[in-house]
Order: C-alpha cells, then sequence, then structure tokens
C-alpha cells in the first residue's frame, strides 16, 4: 500500500514574516497552493489513499472560506477514485462533511479501518502491520515537556508503522521494529516551522517514507561567522554567500521559490560597533535571486562579540569589570551572584509583561525569540565595547 500523509494543512490560514522587499505573490504560499500540489502529487503517484491528519483547517480562520478549497480537492481526488481518510480535527467533522454534501468523498477514522494493512488510531499492540495514527510527539522520555509525549521503547512493536501528528516540524525515525514518522506540517506559516515541508509518500511494502516537498516557501536560520570580516564590505559578501549557501540547500531538498532567513551573526570581530546598524539596514534592503530561488532576510539578531579579553577586566572594581563578571558568568555557566541572578530576573518579568501585554493578545504560542540570558549577553556586549573604546583599558 502507498499512501500520503497530509499532516497540518492549516486551509484557510497565510504565511507570517515575508519581507515586503521579497515582493512575492503571496498567495502561491498560501495554504490552498499547498494542498493544489497535494491532489496534484496524489493523481500522479496514483496513491491508493490520501490521509489528513492534524489541523486541517486553520483555527484562526473562524469562517467558511477555506472549506471551498477542501471541497473542490476532495471531489478531485474521489473523480480520481483515490479514498480520502479524515482524522477529524475539530471544525472538519463528519457534520460538516455532511452539511456540505461531501461526506461519500472521505472516510473518518474514529477507531480503525480494517485494510490491509490494519490502520489504528490507538497504541495497542496487533498481530500483523499495522498503521498507528496518533496525537503525540516522539520524546526521550514522557516527562518531555511537549505535547502527548511518548517514547521509541513505547511504540517500538513489530511491523508497526507510526504517525505522530503533533509536531509541526517534519522527521521519520528508523526503530528496530517500527517505522515512526512525525509528519508536521504541509506547509510553514512561521520562521518556527524551518527547513523543507510537504507530505509523506509512505510505502509499506517496503516499510519506507520519503518527504514530498509542497511549500512554495521556507523559512531558515542560519548563523553567519563573522570572523575574518575585515571591513564592511566584507561582512556584507560573508552575508550574502551564507544567503547564496541556504538557497543551495533549499534546492537540493525541495522545491520553493522563496526563501526566508533568520540569520545571526556570531564570532569576534573588530566589526562589532557597526554590525548591529549593518544588520538593522541588511533586514530592510538586502535581497538575493540564485538559481530561480528568492532570498530575503526578515531578521538578523547580532551575537557576535567584540575583540575584548575578559579575562583582565573581571577583577577591576568598576562598571567595567561589573559588566565583564556578568558575561563571564552567563557565558560559561558558572553560578550567577545574588545581584546577577536578580537582573536577569527582572528581564525576565519584563519579557513575560511585554508577551502577556493586551496588545499582543492575538498572537498565541510565539516562542520569545531569545531567553533573558541571551539578551543580556547581546546588551552587556554591547555596552562593554561602548566603555571600552570610550574609556579605554588601564
Amino acid at each position: 500500500m502507498r499512501f500520503l500523509v497530509a499532516n497540518h494543512l492549516r486551509l484557510g490560514a497565510v504565511p507570517g514574516d515575508i519581507p515586503d522587499q521579497a515582493a512575492t505573490d503571496h498567495s502561491a504560499h498560501s495554504t490552498r497552493a499547498a494542498w493544489l500540489r497535494v491532489i496534484d502529487r496524489a493523481v500522479q503517484d496514483r496513491v491508493h489513499a490520501v490521509f489528513l491528519t492534524g489541523e486541517i483547517i486553520s483555527s484562526t480562520n473562524p469562517g467558511l472560506e477555506p472549506f471551498g478549497p477542501l471541497i473542490d480537492g476532495l471531489t478531485h481526488l474521489q473523480q480520481a477514485d483515490i479514498p480520502v481518510v479524515v482524522i477529524a480535527d475539530g471544525r472538519f467533522t463528519p457534520e460538516i462533511a455532511q452539511r456540505f454534501g461531501f461526506e461519500r468523498a472521505v472516510q473518518f477514522l474514529d477507531d480503525h479501518l480494517d485494510w490491509d494493512p490494519f490502520i489504528s488510531t490507538s497504541r495497542d499492540a496487533r498481530d500483523g502491520p499495522v498503521i498507528h495514527i496518533i496525537p503525540a510527539s516522539l520524546a526521550e522520555s514522557t516527562e518531555t515537556p511537549v505535547p502527548h509525549p511518548v517514547t521509541l521503547t513505547e511504540i517500538d512493536q513489530p511491523q508497526s508503522i507510526w504517525i505522530l501528528t503533533d509536531p509541526l516540524q517534519p522527521d521519520a525515525l528508523q526503530g528496530e521494529h517500527a517505522l515512526v514518522i512525525e509528519p508536521g506540517s504541509v506547509a510553514p506559516l512561521s520562521p518556527y516551522e524551518t527547513g523543507t515541508h510537504g507530505v509523506w509518500l509512505v510505502d509499506t511494502e517496503a516499510f519506507d517514507a520519503t518527504l514530498v516537498s509542497m511549500a512554495g516557501l521556507e523559512y531558515a536560520a542560519i548563523a553567519i561567522d563573522m570572523t575574518t570580516a575585515q571591513s564592511v564590505d566584507d561582512a556584507e559578501r560573508i552575508i550574502a554567500q551564507a544567503l547564496i549557501a541556504a538557497a543551495d540547500e533549499t534546492l537540493a531538498n525541495g522545491n520553493a521559490s522563496t526563501l526566508v532567513v533568520y540569520g545571526t551573526l556570531t564570532g569576534a570581530t573588530h566589526l562589532y560597533p557597526v554590525l548591529a546598524d549593518l544588520a538593522t539596514e541588511l533586514e530592510h534592503t538586502l535581497i538575493l535571486e540564485h538559481a530561480g530561488v528568492t532570498v530575503a532576510i526578515a531578521r538578523i539578531e547580532n551575537d557576535a562579540t567584540p575583540t575584548i579579553d575578559l579575562e583582565p577586566l573581571i577583577g577591576r572594581p568598576d562598571p567595567v569589570g561589573e559588566v565583564a563578571r556578568l558575561l563571564h558568568a552567563l557565558g560559561t555557566g558558572d553560578d550567577l551572584t545574588e545581584s546577577q541572578s536578580q537582573l536577569v530576573s527582572a528581564v525576565e518579568q519584563k519579557l513575560l509583561a511585554v508577551t502577556h501585554a493586551r496588545v499582543f493578545g492575538a498572537i498565541v504560542d510565539t516562542p520569545l525569540s531569545a531567553d533573558a540570558p541571551t539578551l543580556l549577553q547581546r546588551q552587556a556586549w554591547a555596552t562593554l565595547d561602548t566603555m571600552v573604546r570610550q574609556r579605554g583599558i588601564d
């Protein structure tokens, strides 16, 4: 049996954080466009079935608009004689299917399907090949702070294929007896969904699964080492080379036409004083076209450091020494002093106050771009660099 798994389709949602300078047709990166590609691939490969799992209709779109492309796609698959198996997601339910009159185009999986292989929504072991589809995440232990964690030990059952639908990032793992697939999302909607996204083509006879790219847009998080940069022009060249390398990786793994990059500058460099301004400028202006891929920078974080040796400064009884001691403690993981711990706690509270502010009420489950210690390190390096350049070092 060969089938496609389309997980977290999220019809009705649109990707965010696409820089204006990319000047792309955003509709080409919509979940609707990805869904159309899924249908074309299913018909092209003549798969035995398509599985719709995870969040099928976006929870952020309360209207009926997403059901239009969904019904069109299901009708197309029905005409191609390709069954569609659905795990109800709360919005796409048997009642909704009946209301719109396409209940015959889908088969809702509530418990099991007596197919070959057997398909189940439970974790129970069974003699013979079985496909388990469950809302879970693969974790090292059941105490791991992820939704519905399961360990490989729990599910490494003979002749079993596991489709774990919770994560947004795709992944697959071959256990001793089981094949475990985390399909991820069909198309990314935020910078936290990096890399290639699409559907999984599963072959039960070969006991194999392949990720097939469906997204016209990719997000990438890259580190850019500025250690060797000798001038601003040199720094821009290094950044451009890193973007081209990221585009080449996108071309190697998928077929996205737009790559949105989140960069982090690293390394110790004498250009540190100008990097923050350079990063701000490039966020609004830099765009590259490479081998058919449009590459744009959404954000550049500056985690580079000035070429300052902390060791001679740690013992100083002045503001320079105080900042140097904070940087040393944060960088080495040493125990913080009481005053340093209070500073970290104060920053954490400020961050929480911002993220819980009413103005951000519509933003759900958005992680901070950096935690308190990281933000403190960035600011401390900037402060230390300014003091050293202004006052010198005795």
